[in-house]
Formats: C-alpha cells, sequence, structure tokens
C-alpha cells in the first residue's frame, strides 16, 4: 500500500494561528512522524511537503495524483473566532463508507489522547460535490484529520507536547495499520 501524507499548509500559508504557534509548523512534526512510523510498518510513504515549504492547493492536488497512492492523510489543525471551539474532526468523502470508517476510527484514537471527538462528516458545495478542494479533486480515498484547534487554549497546550504531537502521529498511523489489515486490500473510494 502506498500512502500520501500531506503536511496542510506550509510556506507563506500559515494556517491557523494561536498562542504564538502556526498550524503549518505543527502539521509538518506531526506528519514527519506519521511517515515514520508508516515506514517502520513497511508502508511505502510520499509526503507532499519535507520542509516549510508553499504549494498552491492545485499543486498540492497535481503533486498527489501524480503518485498514484492508495490513501492520502491530509493532516490540519483547526481555528476559530470562538475559542472555546475544541477537539478533533476528521472529514471524507461523500458516500464513502470506508472514508468514514476509517474517519471514525483516527477521531476516536485522536480523542483517547485527551482532545475531545468533535465529529466525523463530510461537507458538500452547492453543486452536490465534495466541499474541500483536497477531497473533490484527489483521485483516491482522502482524509482530512483537523486533530485539535490551534485557538482554543487548552488544545495549543496539548499541541505544544512533543509526546502529544508524537501520540497523534501514532493515533492516526493506529487506524491506517488496523484499517489496512482488517481489509487486506487497497483503499477503495
Amino acid at each position: 500500500m502506498k500512502i500520501c501524507v500531506d503536511a496542510g499548509h506550509g510556506g507563506r500559508d500559515f494556517g491557523a494561528v494561536g498562542y504564538g504557534l502556526s498550524e503549518k509548523d505543527i502539521n509538518l512534526d506531526i506528519s514527519t512522524r506519521f511517515e515514520k512510523l508508516l515506514k517502520k510498518k513497511g508502508y511505502e510513504v510520499v509526503m507532499t511537503r519535507r520542509k516549510d515549504i508553499t504549494l498552491s492547493p492545485k499543486e498540492r492536488v497535481k503533486k498527489i495524483n501524480g503518485l498514484e497512492c492508495d490513501l492520502v492523510i491530509s493532516i490540519h489543525n483547526n481555528g476559530s473566532n470562538n475559542n472555546k471551539a475544541n477537539g478533533c474532526e476528521v472529514i471524507y468523502p461523500y458516500k464513502s463508507l470506508i472514508g468514514e470508517k476509517l474517519s471514525r476510527d483516527i477521531l476516536f484514537n485522536i480523542s483517547s489522547l485527551g482532545f475531545s471527538a468533535r465529529r466525523v462528516y463530510y461537507r458538500l458545495n452547492n453543486r452536490g460535490k465534495d466541499y474541500y478542494y483536497i477531497i473533490r479533486e484527489i483521485e483516491t480515498l482522502s482524509i482530512i484529520v483537523e486533530c485539535a484547534f490551534m485557538t482554543n487554549y487548552k488544545d495549543n497546550m496539548l499541541l505544544r507536547q512533543d509526546f502529544i504531537r508524537k501520540r497523534i502521529a501514532e493515533a492516526i498511523a493506529k487506524a491506517v495499520i488496523r484499517y489496512n489489515n482488517f481489509f487486506k486490500t487497497s483503499f477503495i473510494l
């Protein structure tokens, strides 16, 4: 199985910012840890970025589609004007039962680390297509993991901890490995 790990944002695109932390940096840290865990288990893993570079959504999707992966996990962290908004969210493609199952496992694993389990969902645009560009335009199963809220004090204090970022990567890897071992096939949309 070939897995693409997409560290969201980067370069000029800071993503959510809270309490002096930038989402792009936290995303990259979790993503590289996730990559190492998967490689240790024998998975072929490719990254969209390994450094603090800017990739437009179009460049990101073109790169991912050119890699011909079986699964894409896009690592993010959330932000909100409401600093009480907290917890993990996982987004999957519309009508993807496989995506929903994997997303629920990821959410469960991350919420066991002290983050609230906010929701697992899909979102459609006004044309009835997946709302999120990275899910809509990628040719294989793509999951967006919003690990926590950068703008929530408690979530942010957890994300600052090296140990917690390591555990988040392990939580996502555990779900991906468990799922792959259960089905023993490539991911299907």
